[in-house]
């Protein structure tokens, strides 16, 4: 039902914009010819956009996990082992659990308190963001362009975290450029200089559809065309 919606949707439509180069390739074949072009436009953080970021080394050796419930759950029932690993190789001192209640009984792991914060406002989740030197995450790796979590990582200049990796590039996001990734071979590490090459190569993706440029493709893609046929 939801995709003939959608297929009739996309073929009624002047233009079709989605966050993800997945759905525009469905949207294309929905559409029947109708939509030659749909632009993708990547979700932006929704918890700010902090005009400067600071170095990983500048901030506390802490790790974050941030979004749903469920997302939250999955990673820490799915995720445990790759947590602990990361924990120790970037010698986490705390781990921060933010948003609505799990549900499930959280209180350290490997010995490293988790504080679940609960939900928290958009300032003061911004804040947390840019003193943390890394976020994890257990998602889609395909999907990611949509991930508002992923977004806030990005915003905030952190080294992004996964417990796997998605072989192919996705919305203009590789492995081990925008997020590091847990492999079978790890090795200690000994500085932040690959973890902030890679949280720099995040934050600058992240500024070519930020809340400003989002604004603009929006009023060029849409309202332009809109103007266009008034005129």
């Amino acid at each position: 039902m939801a995709k003939k919606l959608a297929g009739r949707l996309s073929q009624i439509s002047d233009r079709c914009l989605t966050s993800n180069q997945n759905y525009a390739e469905v949207l294309y074949q929905l559409s029947q010819g109708k939509q030659t072009q749909i632009p993708t436009l990547p979700v932006f953080s929704n918890v700010g956009e902090p005009k400067q970021v600071p170095r990983l080394t500048d901030r506390s050796r802490r790790l974050v996990l941030f979004g749903s419930p469920s997302i939250r759950k999955r990673a820490y029932r799915q995720s445990l082992k790759e947590l602990s690993q990361v924990c120790r190789l970037f010698d986490i001192q705390e781990i921060l659990d933010i948003g609505a209640p799990t549900g499930l009984v959280l209180s350290s792991i490997q010995g490293i308190p988790i504080v679940e914060t609960g939900k928290l406002s958009a300032p003061e989740i911004s804040e947390i963001l840019l003193n943390s030197c890394a976020g994890f995450f257990n998602y889609h790796l395909e999907y990611l362009a949509k991930s508002g979590v992923f977004a806030a990582y990005c915003a905030h200049g952190m080294l992004t975290i996964s417990p796997r990796i998605y072989a192919s590039t996705q919305d203009g996001i590789e492995p081990g450029k925008h997020y590091w990734f847990l492999s079978d071979r790890i090795t200690e590490i000994t500085d932040f200089v690959e973890a902030q090459a890679i949280a720099n190569h995040a934050y600058t993706w992240y500024q070519t559809h930020n809340l400003s440029v989002q604004t603009q493709n929006f009023v060029t893609h849409v309202l332009g065309n809109a103007f266009t046929k008034l005129g």
